[in-house]
Protein backbone atom coordinates (compact mmCIF):
# COMPACT_ATOMS: atom_id res chain seq x y z
CA UNK A 1 0.00 0.00 0.00
CA UNK A 2 2.92 2.11 -0.13
CA UNK A 3 2.85 5.45 -2.19
CA UNK A 4 5.81 5.21 -5.19
CA UNK A 5 6.78 7.99 -7.16
CA UNK A 6 8.86 6.68 -10.44
CA UNK A 7 10.83 9.10 -13.13
CA UNK A 8 10.20 7.88 -17.01
CA UNK A 9 10.88 8.99 -20.22
CA UNK A 10 8.65 9.26 -23.06
CA UNK A 11 9.57 7.35 -26.00
CA UNK A 12 11.56 8.66 -28.64
CA UNK A 13 13.87 7.76 -31.22
CA UNK A 14 16.98 9.61 -30.51
CA UNK A 15 16.46 8.62 -26.94
CA UNK A 16 15.85 4.65 -27.43
CA UNK A 17 19.32 4.40 -29.73
CA UNK A 18 21.08 5.23 -25.90
CA UNK A 19 18.60 3.29 -23.55
CA UNK A 20 20.96 0.04 -22.08
CA UNK A 21 17.84 -3.12 -21.56
CA UNK A 22 17.36 -3.47 -17.45
CA UNK A 23 18.16 0.13 -17.02
CA UNK A 24 19.37 0.55 -13.22
CA UNK A 25 17.56 2.38 -10.76
CA UNK A 26 18.65 3.93 -7.36
CA UNK A 27 16.07 4.75 -5.10
CA UNK A 28 15.72 7.48 -2.32
CA UNK A 29 12.59 7.51 0.23
CA UNK A 30 10.06 6.58 -1.81
CA UNK A 31 11.25 8.47 -5.01
CA UNK A 32 13.04 6.29 -7.82
CA UNK A 33 15.51 7.91 -9.92
CA UNK A 34 16.36 5.64 -13.36
CA UNK A 35 19.34 6.01 -15.06
CA UNK A 36 18.67 6.16 -18.97
CA UNK A 37 22.11 6.24 -20.18
CA UNK A 38 24.89 3.62 -20.71
CA UNK A 39 27.29 6.07 -18.55
CA UNK A 40 24.14 6.11 -15.76
CA UNK A 41 23.88 2.57 -15.95
CA UNK A 42 28.22 2.20 -15.29
CA UNK A 43 27.84 4.49 -12.31
CA UNK A 44 24.20 3.68 -10.83
CA UNK A 45 26.65 3.91 -7.30
CA UNK A 46 26.94 7.32 -7.48
CA UNK A 47 24.93 10.29 -5.11
CA UNK A 48 21.49 10.40 -5.90
CA UNK A 49 22.24 13.98 -7.30
CA UNK A 50 24.62 12.85 -9.62
CA UNK A 51 22.40 10.50 -11.28
CA UNK A 52 19.80 12.84 -11.89
CA UNK A 53 22.24 15.30 -13.11
CA UNK A 54 23.59 12.14 -15.70
CA UNK A 55 19.20 12.20 -16.04
CA UNK A 56 18.98 15.71 -17.41
CA UNK A 57 22.30 15.50 -19.44
CA UNK A 58 20.86 12.22 -21.37
CA UNK A 59 17.76 14.45 -22.17
CA UNK A 60 19.23 17.37 -23.28
CA UNK A 61 21.73 15.99 -25.71
CA UNK A 62 19.07 13.53 -26.82
CA UNK A 63 16.52 16.25 -27.40
CA UNK A 64 14.18 14.36 -24.83
CA UNK A 65 13.55 17.45 -22.42
CA UNK A 66 10.68 16.62 -20.52
CA UNK A 67 10.22 13.61 -17.80
CA UNK A 68 7.35 12.79 -15.60
CA UNK A 69 7.29 11.76 -11.59
CA UNK A 70 4.17 9.41 -11.71
CA UNK A 71 2.41 9.18 -8.61
CA UNK A 72 1.20 5.43 -8.04
CA UNK A 73 -1.40 4.06 -5.25
CA UNK A 74 -2.44 0.46 -5.45
CA UNK A 75 -5.40 -1.06 -3.26
CA UNK A 76 -5.39 -3.88 -0.74
CA UNK A 77 -7.20 -6.50 -2.98
CA UNK A 78 -4.77 -5.84 -5.72
CA UNK A 79 -7.57 -4.81 -8.55
CA UNK A 80 -7.46 -1.19 -7.86
CA UNK A 81 -4.25 1.09 -9.15
CA UNK A 82 -4.70 5.09 -8.76
CA UNK A 83 -2.01 7.11 -10.91
CA UNK A 84 -1.88 10.96 -10.55
CA UNK A 85 0.76 13.08 -12.60
CA UNK A 86 1.33 15.23 -9.62
CA UNK A 87 0.28 16.29 -6.24
CA UNK A 88 -0.01 19.89 -6.29
CA UNK A 89 -2.72 21.85 -8.02
CA UNK A 90 -2.43 25.45 -8.36
CA UNK A 91 -5.04 27.84 -7.59
CA UNK A 92 -4.48 31.28 -9.66
CA UNK A 93 -7.58 32.66 -8.08
CA UNK A 94 -9.25 32.90 -11.29
CA UNK A 95 -9.38 29.37 -12.08
CA UNK A 96 -7.61 25.63 -10.62
CA UNK A 97 -5.68 23.10 -12.22
CA UNK A 98 -7.56 20.48 -13.72
CA UNK A 99 -6.74 16.93 -11.80
CA UNK A 100 -6.11 14.30 -14.24
CA UNK A 101 -5.56 10.38 -13.34
CA UNK A 102 -6.00 7.31 -14.51
CA UNK A 103 -7.12 3.98 -12.32
CA UNK A 104 -5.66 0.42 -13.75
CA UNK A 105 -8.48 -2.52 -13.40
CA UNK A 106 -7.96 -6.34 -12.51
CA UNK A 107 -11.90 -7.14 -12.76
CA UNK A 108 -11.52 -11.35 -11.31
CA UNK A 109 -12.89 -10.11 -7.99
CA UNK A 110 -15.03 -7.23 -8.82
CA UNK A 111 -18.30 -9.43 -9.52
CA UNK A 112 -21.59 -6.98 -9.46
CA UNK A 113 -19.60 -3.98 -8.47
CA UNK A 114 -18.47 -0.65 -10.01
CA UNK A 115 -15.68 0.93 -9.60
CA UNK A 116 -16.11 4.86 -8.57
CA UNK A 117 -13.40 7.62 -8.54
CA UNK A 118 -13.93 10.57 -5.97
CA UNK A 119 -12.28 14.41 -5.22
CA UNK A 120 -13.18 15.36 -1.89
CA UNK A 121 -12.52 18.74 0.15
CA UNK A 122 -13.00 18.11 3.50
CA UNK A 123 -12.23 20.01 6.60
CA UNK A 124 -10.75 17.61 9.95
CA UNK A 125 -11.06 19.55 13.25
CA UNK A 126 -10.00 17.09 15.77
CA UNK A 127 -7.63 14.55 15.30
CA UNK A 128 -8.76 10.72 14.33
CA UNK A 129 -8.57 8.91 17.71
CA UNK A 130 -11.42 11.23 19.25
CA UNK A 131 -13.87 9.43 15.97
CA UNK A 132 -16.39 7.15 17.55
CA UNK A 133 -19.23 5.46 15.65
CA UNK A 134 -21.86 8.37 14.72
CA UNK A 135 -19.47 11.21 15.29
CA UNK A 136 -16.64 12.19 13.14
CA UNK A 137 -14.51 14.91 13.46
CA UNK A 138 -14.17 15.59 9.83
CA UNK A 139 -16.70 17.57 7.43
CA UNK A 140 -16.68 17.26 3.88
CA UNK A 141 -16.63 21.06 2.44
CA UNK A 142 -16.94 19.23 -1.66
CA UNK A 143 -17.03 16.15 -2.88
CA UNK A 144 -17.65 14.89 -6.69
CA UNK A 145 -17.98 11.16 -7.61
CA UNK A 146 -17.74 9.58 -11.03
CA UNK A 147 -18.19 5.98 -12.28
CA UNK A 148 -15.07 4.83 -13.93
CA UNK A 149 -16.45 1.17 -14.85
CA UNK A 150 -18.60 0.00 -16.68
CA UNK A 151 -17.44 2.79 -18.33
CA UNK A 152 -19.73 5.71 -18.38
CA UNK A 153 -16.97 8.61 -17.45
CA UNK A 154 -14.89 9.76 -20.59
CA UNK A 155 -13.21 12.64 -20.47
CA UNK A 156 -11.31 14.51 -23.04
CA UNK A 157 -7.85 13.25 -22.98
CA UNK A 158 -4.59 15.83 -21.84
CA UNK A 159 -0.94 14.84 -22.27
CA UNK A 160 -1.19 14.27 -18.85
CA UNK A 161 -3.93 11.25 -19.38
CA UNK A 162 -1.71 9.95 -22.09
CA UNK A 163 1.14 10.00 -20.51
CA UNK A 164 -0.45 8.15 -17.59
CA UNK A 165 -2.54 5.55 -19.65
CA UNK A 166 1.20 4.96 -21.28
CA UNK A 167 2.51 3.72 -17.96
CA UNK A 168 -0.54 1.78 -16.55
CA UNK A 169 -1.00 -0.63 -19.89
CA UNK A 170 -3.83 -2.01 -20.40
CA UNK A 171 -7.06 -2.12 -19.12
CA UNK A 172 -6.50 1.75 -17.38
CA UNK A 173 -9.45 3.89 -17.28
CA UNK A 174 -8.96 8.06 -17.31
CA UNK A 175 -10.57 10.50 -15.01
CA UNK A 176 -10.66 14.20 -14.55
CA UNK A 177 -12.18 17.07 -11.80
CA UNK A 178 -12.29 20.85 -12.07
CA UNK A 179 -11.66 21.76 -8.20
CA UNK A 180 -13.98 25.86 -7.71
CA UNK A 181 -11.70 28.20 -7.39
CA UNK A 182 -13.84 28.72 -4.46
CA UNK A 183 -12.97 25.92 -2.09
CA UNK A 184 -9.67 26.59 0.48
CA UNK A 185 -6.37 26.06 -0.50
CA UNK A 186 -4.39 23.47 1.78
CA UNK A 187 -3.72 24.11 5.26
CA UNK A 188 -2.94 21.82 8.13
CA UNK A 189 -2.76 22.96 11.94
CA UNK A 190 0.66 21.94 13.54
CA UNK A 191 -0.03 18.98 16.00
CA UNK A 192 1.71 18.84 19.38
CA UNK A 193 4.47 16.48 20.54
CA UNK A 194 2.10 14.19 22.01
CA UNK A 195 -0.34 14.63 19.23
CA UNK A 196 -0.57 11.20 16.68
CA UNK A 197 -3.03 10.68 13.18
CA UNK A 198 -3.61 12.86 10.46
CA UNK A 199 -3.44 16.98 11.41
CA UNK A 200 -6.75 19.06 11.52
CA UNK A 201 -6.93 21.07 8.90
CA UNK A 202 -8.42 21.46 5.31
CA UNK A 203 -6.94 18.27 2.99
CA UNK A 204 -8.33 17.41 -0.54
CA UNK A 205 -8.25 13.50 -1.23
CA UNK A 206 -8.73 11.61 -4.58
CA UNK A 207 -9.96 7.99 -3.70
CA UNK A 208 -10.90 5.10 -6.12
CA UNK A 209 -13.12 2.46 -4.78
CA UNK A 210 -15.03 -0.64 -5.28
CA UNK A 211 -18.89 -0.54 -4.52
CA UNK A 212 -22.43 -1.48 -5.31
CA UNK A 213 -24.15 2.32 -5.69
CA UNK A 214 -22.40 5.54 -6.46
CA UNK A 215 -24.06 7.10 -3.00
CA UNK A 216 -25.54 4.94 -0.55
CA UNK A 217 -24.72 5.83 2.85
CA UNK A 218 -25.66 2.06 4.39
CA UNK A 219 -23.30 0.18 2.33
CA UNK A 220 -20.14 -0.50 3.87
CA UNK A 221 -16.89 -0.05 1.67
CA UNK A 222 -13.92 -2.36 2.46
CA UNK A 223 -10.25 -0.79 3.23
CA UNK A 224 -8.97 -3.11 1.02
CA UNK A 225 -11.04 -2.33 -1.94
CA UNK A 226 -9.95 1.29 -1.82
CA UNK A 227 -6.44 3.32 -2.84
CA UNK A 228 -6.19 7.35 -2.17
CA UNK A 229 -3.96 9.70 -3.07
CA UNK A 230 -3.85 13.04 -0.79
CA UNK A 231 -3.34 16.09 -3.52
CA UNK A 232 -2.68 19.55 -2.48
CA UNK A 233 -4.43 23.00 -3.33
CA UNK A 234 -1.72 25.83 -3.70
CA UNK A 235 -1.42 29.12 -4.66
CA UNK A 236 1.56 31.13 -5.51
CA UNK A 237 2.29 34.71 -5.48
CA UNK A 238 1.25 37.22 -8.12
CA UNK A 239 3.67 38.25 -10.95
CA UNK A 240 3.08 42.07 -9.88
CA UNK A 241 3.95 43.11 -6.15
CA UNK A 242 2.77 46.04 -4.98
CA UNK A 243 4.03 49.25 -3.10
CA UNK A 244 5.11 48.55 0.69
CA UNK A 245 2.75 49.27 3.70
CA UNK A 246 4.37 52.20 5.54
CA UNK A 247 2.88 53.18 9.39
CA UNK A 248 3.61 55.91 11.82
CA UNK A 249 2.84 57.06 15.00
CA UNK A 250 3.34 60.01 17.53
CA UNK A 251 2.87 59.66 20.94
CA UNK A 252 3.74 61.17 24.38
CA UNK A 253 4.68 60.30 27.58
CA UNK A 254 4.04 61.09 31.22
CA UNK A 255 6.34 64.08 32.82
CA UNK A 256 7.61 64.88 29.02
CA UNK A 257 6.77 68.04 27.05
CA UNK A 258 7.07 66.21 24.10
CA UNK A 259 6.63 63.24 21.82
CA UNK A 260 8.34 60.55 20.43
CA UNK A 261 8.05 59.40 16.73
CA UNK A 262 8.31 55.89 15.29
CA UNK A 263 7.92 55.17 11.78
CA UNK A 264 8.17 52.18 9.94
CA UNK A 265 7.93 51.14 6.07
CA UNK A 266 8.58 47.74 3.76
CA UNK A 267 9.99 48.15 0.51
CA UNK A 268 6.75 46.02 -1.18
CA UNK A 269 3.79 44.38 0.32
CA UNK A 270 4.72 40.29 -0.44
CA UNK A 271 7.60 38.75 0.95
CA UNK A 272 8.75 34.65 -0.09
CA UNK A 273 9.07 32.16 2.46
CA UNK A 274 12.42 31.89 3.53
CA UNK A 275 12.79 35.79 2.48
CA UNK A 276 14.71 38.30 4.69
CA UNK A 277 12.40 40.71 5.15
CA UNK A 278 13.84 44.23 5.86
CA UNK A 279 12.71 47.12 7.65
CA UNK A 280 12.89 50.87 7.66
CA UNK A 281 12.64 52.50 11.08
CA UNK A 282 12.61 56.05 11.58
CA UNK A 283 12.71 57.26 14.73
CA UNK A 284 13.14 60.96 16.22
CA UNK A 285 13.16 61.24 19.77
CA UNK A 286 12.02 64.82 21.13
CA UNK A 287 10.84 62.94 24.60
CA UNK A 288 13.34 63.69 27.92
CA UNK A 289 12.97 59.40 27.80
CA UNK A 290 15.83 57.05 26.61
CA UNK A 291 14.62 54.19 23.65
CA UNK A 292 15.90 51.55 25.44
CA UNK A 293 15.79 48.87 22.64
CA UNK A 294 13.44 47.64 19.67
CA UNK A 295 11.65 44.77 19.09
CA UNK A 296 10.05 43.15 16.22
CA UNK A 297 7.70 40.58 16.15
CA UNK A 298 5.78 38.82 13.76
CA UNK A 299 2.45 37.29 13.92
CA UNK A 300 0.20 35.02 12.19
CA UNK A 301 -3.63 35.46 12.56
CA UNK A 302 -5.58 32.22 12.07
CA UNK A 303 -9.18 32.72 11.37
CA UNK A 304 -11.00 29.24 11.32
CA UNK A 305 -14.92 30.22 9.42
CA UNK A 306 -16.25 27.05 8.54
CA UNK A 307 -17.59 25.00 11.87
CA UNK A 308 -17.01 28.19 14.66
CA UNK A 309 -15.78 32.17 14.66
CA UNK A 310 -12.49 30.81 16.28
CA UNK A 311 -9.83 33.31 15.40
CA UNK A 312 -6.27 32.90 17.42
CA UNK A 313 -2.87 34.71 16.90
CA UNK A 314 0.73 33.15 17.49
CA UNK A 315 4.24 35.12 17.42
CA UNK A 316 6.11 33.02 14.70
CA UNK A 317 9.02 35.40 15.15
CA UNK A 318 10.49 37.56 18.26
CA UNK A 319 13.75 39.07 17.65
CA UNK A 320 15.13 41.83 19.99
CA UNK A 321 17.80 44.60 18.91
CA UNK A 322 20.03 46.67 21.25
CA UNK A 323 19.07 49.87 19.62
CA UNK A 324 19.48 52.88 21.70
CA UNK A 325 18.13 56.60 20.78
CA UNK A 326 18.95 59.25 23.49
CA UNK A 327 16.56 62.22 24.40
CA UNK A 328 16.69 64.86 21.95
CA UNK A 329 18.48 62.70 19.01
CA UNK A 330 17.05 60.91 16.30
CA UNK A 331 17.78 56.80 14.59
CA UNK A 332 17.57 55.88 10.91
CA UNK A 333 18.25 52.33 10.32
CA UNK A 334 16.92 48.75 8.00
CA UNK A 335 16.38 45.85 10.74
CA UNK A 336 16.14 42.48 8.57
CA UNK A 337 13.77 39.49 10.06
CA UNK A 338 13.48 36.15 8.64
CA UNK A 339 10.20 34.10 9.93
CA UNK A 340 10.71 30.29 9.55
CA UNK A 341 8.98 27.18 10.42
CA UNK A 342 12.79 25.96 11.78
CA UNK A 343 12.43 28.13 14.77
CA UNK A 344 8.21 27.24 15.64
CA UNK A 345 8.54 23.24 15.45
CA UNK A 346 7.02 23.05 19.05
CA UNK A 347 4.08 25.55 18.73
CA UNK A 348 0.99 23.54 18.44
CA UNK A 349 -1.94 25.19 16.77
CA UNK A 350 0.28 27.03 13.82
CA UNK A 351 -0.85 27.36 10.65
CA UNK A 352 0.98 25.70 7.86
CA UNK A 353 1.17 24.88 4.34
CA UNK A 354 -1.16 21.49 3.62
CA UNK A 355 1.29 18.37 3.89
CA UNK A 356 2.10 15.55 2.61
CA UNK A 357 3.17 12.52 4.26
CA UNK A 358 5.86 13.46 6.66
CA UNK A 359 7.75 15.33 3.99
CA UNK A 360 9.27 18.70 5.48
CA UNK A 361 6.51 22.16 4.89
CA UNK A 362 6.80 25.96 5.48
CA UNK A 363 4.31 27.99 7.70
CA UNK A 364 1.21 28.44 5.79
CA UNK A 365 0.73 31.20 2.89
CA UNK A 366 -1.41 34.25 3.46
CA UNK A 367 -4.55 33.49 1.96
CA UNK A 368 -5.68 35.25 -1.34
CA UNK A 369 -9.19 35.96 -1.75
CA UNK A 370 -11.41 36.37 -4.24
CA UNK A 371 -13.94 39.00 -4.86
CA UNK A 372 -17.57 37.91 -3.90
CA UNK A 373 -16.27 34.52 -2.57
CA UNK A 374 -17.79 33.62 1.12
CA UNK A 375 -15.82 33.54 3.66
CA UNK A 376 -17.37 30.31 5.35
CA UNK A 377 -16.25 28.08 2.54
CA UNK A 378 -13.17 28.83 2.58
CA UNK A 379 -12.05 27.66 5.92
CA UNK A 380 -9.44 28.64 7.44
CA UNK A 381 -7.93 32.11 6.43
CA UNK A 382 -4.30 32.68 7.53
CA UNK A 383 -2.68 35.87 7.56
CA UNK A 384 0.70 38.05 9.03
CA UNK A 385 1.57 40.87 10.68
CA UNK A 386 4.45 42.86 11.92
CA UNK A 387 4.58 44.57 14.97
CA UNK A 388 7.54 47.15 15.63
CA UNK A 389 7.93 48.07 19.08
CA UNK A 390 9.82 50.83 20.90
CA UNK A 391 10.35 50.06 24.58
CA UNK A 392 10.90 53.89 26.06
CA UNK A 393 12.02 54.06 29.77
CA UNK A 394 13.29 57.45 31.87
CA UNK A 395 16.51 57.43 34.25
CA UNK A 396 16.40 57.72 37.79
CA UNK A 397 14.32 55.42 40.65
CA UNK A 398 11.43 55.93 38.52
CA UNK A 399 12.36 54.78 35.03
CA UNK A 400 10.47 51.23 35.65
CA UNK A 401 7.06 53.60 36.84
CA UNK A 402 7.29 55.35 33.66
CA UNK A 403 8.60 52.87 30.95
CA UNK A 404 6.79 52.67 27.94
CA UNK A 405 6.25 51.14 24.74
CA UNK A 406 5.52 52.76 20.92
CA UNK A 407 4.04 50.25 18.80
CA UNK A 408 3.40 50.35 14.46
CA UNK A 409 2.05 47.11 12.84
CA UNK A 410 2.05 46.78 9.03
CA UNK A 411 0.87 44.38 7.25
CA UNK A 412 2.76 41.13 5.14
CA UNK A 413 1.84 38.91 2.32
CA UNK A 414 3.81 35.75 2.86
CA UNK A 415 3.83 33.61 -0.14
CA UNK A 416 5.79 31.09 -2.37
CA UNK A 417 7.69 32.04 -5.77
CA UNK A 418 5.84 31.08 -8.93
CA UNK A 419 8.36 28.81 -10.32
CA UNK A 420 9.27 29.79 -13.46
CA UNK A 421 10.14 27.38 -16.90
CA UNK A 422 8.19 24.52 -14.47
CA UNK A 423 5.10 22.12 -16.44
CA UNK A 424 3.17 21.09 -13.62
CA UNK A 425 4.64 17.79 -12.87
CA UNK A 426 7.74 18.03 -14.65
CA UNK A 427 11.09 18.74 -13.92
CA UNK A 428 11.82 22.11 -15.93
CA UNK A 429 12.18 22.15 -19.63
CA UNK A 430 15.66 22.51 -21.07
CA UNK A 431 15.96 25.73 -23.48
CA UNK A 432 18.07 25.26 -26.51
CA UNK A 433 20.68 27.15 -25.44
CA UNK A 434 20.98 24.98 -22.35
CA UNK A 435 25.07 25.07 -22.75
CA UNK A 436 25.78 28.49 -22.05
CA UNK A 437 24.60 28.13 -18.37
CA UNK A 438 24.93 24.87 -17.23
CA UNK A 439 28.52 23.46 -18.31
CA UNK A 440 30.39 24.46 -14.78
CA UNK A 441 27.54 22.79 -13.31
CA UNK A 442 28.76 19.49 -14.79
CA UNK A 443 32.25 19.86 -15.09
CA UNK A 444 32.13 20.20 -11.26
CA UNK A 445 30.82 16.93 -11.16
CA UNK A 446 33.59 14.10 -10.75
CA UNK A 447 32.38 11.72 -13.59
CA UNK A 448 32.32 14.17 -15.83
Amino acid sequence: MAVSASLFSPTSGSLQRDVVSGTSSRSDGTVTYTAVSRRAERRAECAPQQVYALMLWTSMMSGVTLFHRVYKKTSGNGGLTLYLGKRDYVDDISAVERVDGVVKLDQKDFGERKVFVQLACAFRYGSEDLDVVGLCFRKDIWIQIVQLYPECHKPALSPMHETLLKKAGDNAYPFSFDIPNNLPCSVSLQPGPEDKGKPCGVDFEVKTFLAMEKCNPDEKIEKKDTARLVIRKIQYAPSQVGAGPKAEICKSFMMSDKPVHLEASLDKDLYFHGESIPIKIKIKNESNKSVKKIKIIVEQTTDIVLYSADKYTKPVLSQEFGETVDPNATYENTLSITPVLAENKEKRGLALDGRLKEEDTNLASTTMLRKGVENEVLGILVSYKIKINLMVGGAGLLSGLTASDVTVELPLLLMHPKPEGVLSGCIPVVKRNWYSGTSKMFKSLSFF
